[in-house]
């Protein structure tokens, strides 16, 4: 039972925000792949802590061969070379595939119908729209953060732990390279106005 002045978002066409005079749109289907992949890109990719286990690594590392060198053992000099090269191997490859199947495991707990499924992005001269089957939401360019390009993937970041999932495949409506371009303009016209 609804309750009473709620709208019914469940399909395409309905969803309580004004319409906007779209300039250039694209719809698409995400799947839970898709949510995975943005995970481990974001993960690779991410800046802070970015080196950290090599970094934690490498300080073991370095420490057992100072030691090593100081008490002239070859043992702790083999180990702390080790240890570098495991923390270095274990970031770049071992971590981003468990961020994936973590993952994997939140998502598959729930329908998440604003999340996987249908997606139509709008670009106007009002601001980034995203409409989904639940309902939809909207940014001002000011809010769109990055535009990251992958060979399958585009991520359009409205934060900085979240993003719009475009798999470029996925599209079912509309030309991605017309939608960039429009939607780049805006951004950088955003940044050049910027103090």
């Amino acid at each position: 039972m609804m309750e009473e002045g709620i709208e019914n978002k469940s399909s395409h066409a309905n969803h309580t925000l004004p319409e906007w005079n779209e300039t250039v749109s694209i719809e698409y289907t995400n799947s839970l792949d898709d949510v995975v992949e943005f995970n481990r890109f974001h993960f690779k990719r991410r800046k802070e802590g970015k080196l950290s286990v090599f970094l934690m690594a490498a300080i073991v590392g370095v420490l057992c061969a100072i030691l090593g060198f100081l008490r002239w053992e070859p043992f702790w000099i083999i180990t702390g070379a080790v240890v570098t090269a495991v923390g270095a191997l274990v970031d770049r490859y071992f971590l981003p595939d468990v961020v994936a199947r973590g993952a994997r495991r939140l998502y598959q707990d729930g329908k998440n119908k604003g999340t996987l499924g249908w997606h139509r992005l709008l670009v106007s001269n009002e601001g980034l729209r995203e409409e989904n089957e639940v309902g939809a939401s909207d940014v001002r360019f000011d809010g769109v953060e990055n535009v990251s390009e992958t060979e399958s993937y585009v991520y359009i970041y409205v934060s900085a732990v979240s993003a719009h999932i475009v798999p470029r495949k996925g599209i079912t409506k509309g030309d991605l390279s017309v939608f960039l371009t429009e939607l780049n303009k805006h951004v950088a016209e955003r940044v050049k106005n910027e103090p």
